[in-house]
């Protein structure tokens, strides 16, 4: 994680952690020597403030990282080099700012379509190898993670003024947009059945907005 004024911000490296077989929570953890391994022996050329979401049955994983850029490891293994990178407008304030928020993907596992802010005013559609890439300018940073609807049908996101979107997967045109009273800059959830999505604002009013 770099540090918030750390401008440019270092290289850094990729840590894994993972409980041992025979743990069982509340009853052993004093007598388990916990601990963190490096995946590959190399520097990695970002850091990051949100982990990383894996895909494909592990086999696949996108990061938004600092320098306002994201990373693929499409098929291949977190040990290697990524082999999808793409980037974008620094942020006006800190150009090493990192994308402030995990990006979200459809439900193709093996090709999914990457959706996410980046850490100045935008929000992009990329493909599964950051090939193809659609920008839609915003007033706000999008601090939050994106939603997507149960079938692939639009995409939902937030920028922290509070102003809501609900976007069409393809091109990201707003098909509705919603103004929340206050910003926002916490988490958004969606029901399991995609009819309704729940957004905090910074003052803890919390609004459920019925969208099917």
């Amino acid at each position: 994680m770099p540090k918030s004024l750390a401008n440019p911000i270092p290289d850094g490296y990729i840590f894994g952690f993972q409980f041992p077989s025979n743990f069982v929570d509340g009853e052993n953890i004093e007598e388990l020597e916990l601990s963190f391994f490096p995946l590959g022996d190399f520097e990695r050329d970002f850091q990051t403030l949100t982990p990383p979401i894996i895909t494909n049955g592990g086999l696949s994983a996108y990061w938004g990282v600092s320098r306002n850029g994201f990373r693929g490891w499409v098929s291949k293994r977190f040990s290697r080099a990524r082999n999808a990178v793409t980037g974008f407008e620094r942020n006006e304030k800190i150009s090493g700012q990192p994308v402030f928020a995990t990006p979200t993907l459809s439900s193709d596992d093996e090709f999914p379509v990457v959706f996410g802010g980046t850490a100045s005013n935008q929000f992009v559609r990329m493909n599964f190898d950051f090939t193809e890439i659609v920008e839609i300018p915003t007033i706000g940073y999008i601090k939050a993670r994106a939603l997507m609807d149960g079938n692939d049908r639009v995409v939902y996101y937030v920028e922290d003024n509070g102003m809501v979107h609900q976007a069409n997967f393809d091109d990201l045109t707003d098909e509705w947009t919603y103004i929340l009273p206050n910003g926002v800059d916490g988490e958004m959830a969606i029901t399991a059945q995609s009819d309704v999505i729940i957004i905090a604002d910074i003052n803890g009013m919390i609004t459920a907005l019925k969208v099917s």
